[in-house]
């Protein structure tokens, strides 16, 4: 798993670097949940795929843009297929973060990952900036923002750039009678919890329907082995219906006490 450090940024001097240091032609012209695949087209030519993403140039930077095959599947939005749900804008000419107001400014939380790659993320305003070792911008995430929650599908969490950066402790495929899943396979991943205070776990168990009956009944289960078998703190673990997947699915997180709590990942919507 990844390693997190969290930093709160305490000033209240503003932020210039997106407008001065990058592509203002994205910035004027992008915004996710709203823009379309000819509004990007407007702005930048198409150079390939990368993944998930589709890949754009402009004279600036690159720009990797995810759009919508159509609403909340996948992505969990209220919009149409070819809306641009997020991008990613990779500057060509090097940025170095101590040239910006990025590191004094405290709305943005800091969390550092084991490649001791460092993301400014900010919640409200739907934007996470990569930062390598040595100080340079990797890229800028253009994230759905605080305003856009009206459009946030049923049965999946409040949006959080931070919680994305999350990689899962373990994954497990439940396959077959719920009933006869070993749960005590989770005390190994809870063992870091019971061992170091500073650490906190979130499980999330998902169904591959609306019917969640199954899944509370393996809440229940986990809940009362952690809590009493393994004698862990409530307030430290933390185990919760996580929506729906294309499988039966438990996920676990384990996270510093001070980071922001992991929300779920489901792929579809509640009914």
């Amino acid at each position: 798993m990844r390693g997190f450090l969290i930093v709160c940024i305490t000033s209240l001097i503003a932020l210039p670097l997106f407008g001065q240091q990058f592509d203002d032609q994205i910035l004027r012209h992008l915004r996710p949940l709203k823009s379309s695949r000819a509004d990007v087209l407007q702005v930048a030519k198409k150079v390939g795929e990368y993944g998930i993403y589709e890949r754009y140039e402009t004279a600036q930077s690159l720009l990797d843009v995810l759009y919508s095959d159509g609403e909340c599947v996948g992505h969990g939005w209220k919009v149409g297929a070819g809306t641009v749900v997020q991008f990613n804008v990779y500057p060509k000419k090097e940025v170095i973060l101590e040239d910006t107001d990025l590191r004094s400014n405290k709305d943005y939380v800091v969390t550092l990952d084991d490649t001791l790659t460092s993301y400014y993320s900010n919640k409200k305003l739907g934007l996470r900036v990569a930062v390598e070792h040595g100080g340079a911008i990797r890229h800028i995430d253009h994230r759905p923002t605080a305003l856009d929650w009206a459009l946030r599908c049923r049965g999946f969490p409040e949006y959080d750039p931070s919680s994305e950066t999350y990689s899962p402790t373990n994954r497990y495929v439940l396959l077959g009678d719920w009933s006869k899943w070993l749960y005590g396979a989770l005390g190994g991943d809870l063992k870091k919890v019971g061992d170091e205070d500073r650490f906190s776990a979130s499980v999330f168990i998902y169904s591959k329907d609306s019917d969640s009956a199954d899944a509370l009944r393996l809440k229940s289960s986990i809940e009362d082995y952690a809590y009493h078998r393994l004698k862990l703190p409530q307030k430290r673990v933390k185990v919760d219906y996580g929506g729906i997947r294309e499988r039966e699915e438990v996920e676990v997180f384990i996270v510093p006490d001070t980071y922001p709590p992991p929300v779920s990942r489901p792929l579809f919507p509640l009914k």
